[in-house]
């Protein structure tokens, strides 16, 4: 077995597919994935969205969860780009420190949305970052420039355009919003990629597009053409500013970790940042303010958890978290206590289900048309199983209906669903295990990959390091043990037991204890641009260290 298998194996998967069926029709609907451990997230979505080919976007709790997610989806989605939608600040919601590389980022994502040719891109986020407000997408269309190989192009005209887009003209671009002009040669480092462009003329015909390095000077790839965004942050005015949902199409997927925690994050967001330009504005210390988040109110900037949750309505949702969490408006005190004994009463009328009808219908909340022993014996085995409420005997139905009425008016649910309870409408239940721990214990790693084997479980060890699976080698050879294992070369940031499958996919570091980090996009970071700039700004008689001979000048 190899990546491909393993792979192969989830989007052939039953329940992948029957997810994909769900999320098909544009209609919203709202889906609960429930037992999912460890990175199986990433190989679910892999699967569902190879099936769709939708857009879709994550969101998580944090944005190392995040981060760690984006590296396990792009290992498995190897020919499209997954892209990270970072928050602007150095630190995440922290207002007073902007970063330049993050702003860049979230350029580059919204360009990539806005002038794919595809339409189905993939987002991983977090909620700092849904918290600012972006550009909306017929004001970034107005102000982005498209420039094609072999079409014509005037050097006056994209001087002006450049300059009102508010990049500087220099002798040679080290950093986002710098272009310059030698000849027939223009070199222009936009705000939306992670390197400059360089366009080679021929007369007036654009000649040949590349991307280049900056420090080098040389070539990385050529490309057929390109989008010049100004910057996000600086070029646009507050009526051009909406919420991340308004820019993204409506037929995106919204893939959410928590929705309640999300909404706690937002409005913590919000409360710190009210707090914060109150104190400045009483200071009056942001009145010069370059930072346009510490000059404006935040209403104009920044995204609220109301809005949030109002935005989820317009797309299809799967919640992946452990627990599904809708979002209760509070009800008037006094009678929330009497609400909740009253749902539990409700509930107490409504068993859980598993199963689905051999004909593959599904039983959904209030279908009291079928009778018990014919739904029981509809149950299939098979791996279509899909959590749903067998309604009460007749007798109590009208009185549960009475009492669930008066509760919603008391707890109106901002999400749509087919069951009034605030639940999912569909639930699929899978049957994963995390990673046991063996503390660097390797006899009892042998004794449990053994009994696995037993149990006709496959072994997979993914690792990006290929000495690491020769370490596991060398060990196992010298404790004299014959354990079977499938090493998969691409890393993973938690391993998993997959019940359901028989496979057993384990990770290297766990098992040795090792930190792993996460990697995300570099771009080109502002040390390189200061080491640049002082290069360019060399005269003669300035002193200079030289690797080999030392001081001079």
């Amino acid at each position: 077995m190899n990546l491909q298998a393993v792979q192969d194996a989830y989007n052939l998967h039953p329940k992948v597919q029957h997810i994909a069926e769900k999320l098909k029709p544009q209609t919203q609907t709202t889906l609960h994935l429930q037992g999912l451990v460890g990175s199986s997230h990433a190989f679910i979505a892999a699967g569902v969205f190879k099936q769709l080919n939708k857009p879709a976007i994550f969101i998580f709790n944090d944005k190392e969860e995040a981060a760690y997610f984006q590296n396990d989806l792009q290992n498995l989605i190897e020919k499209k780009e997954i892209l990270f939608f970072p928050d602007s600040f150095k630190k995440p919601a922290r207002l007073q420190e902007l970063n330049s590389h993050n702003i860049q980022l979230r350029t580059e994502v919204l360009n990539r949305v806005v002038n794919s040719p595809t339409k189905n891109e993939i987002i991983v986020t977090y909620p700092e970052a849904l918290f600012e407000k972006v550009v909306n997408t017929s004001a970034l269309k107005k102000s982005t420039l498209l420039i094609r190989i072999n079409e014509k192009l005037d050097i006056d005209f994209v001087t002006d355009v450049l300059v009102n887009y508010g990049f500087d003209r220099v002798d040679f671009v080290y950093e986002p919003g710098q272009f310059s002009i030698r000849g027939g040669i223009v070199d222009v480092f936009s705000f939306g990629n992670d390197l400059p462009y360089r366009f080679e003329l021929f007369g007036s015909d654009v000649e040949s597009i590349r991307l280049f390095d900056p420090v080098t000077q040389l070539s990385q790839r050529k490309i057929s053409q390109v989008t010049i965004v100004p910057n996000i942050q600086t070029q646009f005015g507050l009526e051009e500013k909406t919420s991340l949902f308004d820019f993204i199409s409506a037929d995106t997927i919204v893939w959410a970790k928590d929705v309640r925690f999300i909404s706690d994050k937002l409005k913590e967001c919000w409360e710190f940042a009210t707090d914060l330009l109150e104190q400045l504005q009483k200071l009056g210390l942001n009145k010069d303010e370059e930072n346009t988040y510490l000059k404006n109110p935040p209403e104009a900037s920044f995204e609220n958890s109301e809005a949030f949750l109002s935005d989820l309505k317009k797309f299809s949702v799967v919640h992946f978290g452990k627990q599904f969490s809708p979002i209760l408006n509070p009800s008037p005190k006094g009678k929330e206590t009497d609400a909740t004994d009253s749902r539990d009463k409700i509930n107490s009328d409504y068993t859980p289900l598993l199963g689905r009808g051999d004909g593959g219908e599904e039983f959904v909340a209030g279908n009291s048309s079928t009778p018990k022993n014919e739904i029981d014996n509809s149950i299939n085995t098979d791996s279509n199983l899909i959590l749903t409420l067998n309604p009460s005997p007749k007798e109590r139905e009208t009185d549960a209906t009475n009492e669930r009425d008066k509760i919603d008016s008391d707890f109106p649910l901002p999400l749509g669903g087919r069951d009034r309870d605030g639940a999912a409408e569909f639930v699929f239940k899978f049957d994963f295990a995390p990673q046991p721990s063996f503390n660097k214990n390797f006899n009892l790693l042998i004794s449990t990959w053994k009994k696995e084997h037993e149990e006709k479980y496959q072994l997979l060890l993914f690792s990006d390091n290929q000495k690491q699976v020769e370490r596991f080698e060398h060990i196992f050879h010298d404790l004299k043990a014959d354990v079977p294992f499938v090493p998969i070369y691409i890393s993973i940031h938690e391993g998993f037991i997959d019940r359901e499958l028989k496979l057993a996919c384990y990770t290297d570091h766990q098992v040795f204890e090792r930190y792993h980090r996460y990697q995300l996009k570099q771009g080109f970071s502002s040390s390189k641009a200061i080491s640049l700039k002082l290069l360019r700004e060399l005269k003669p008689g300035d002193f200079v260290t030289h690797i080999d001979h030392g001081v001079g000048t």
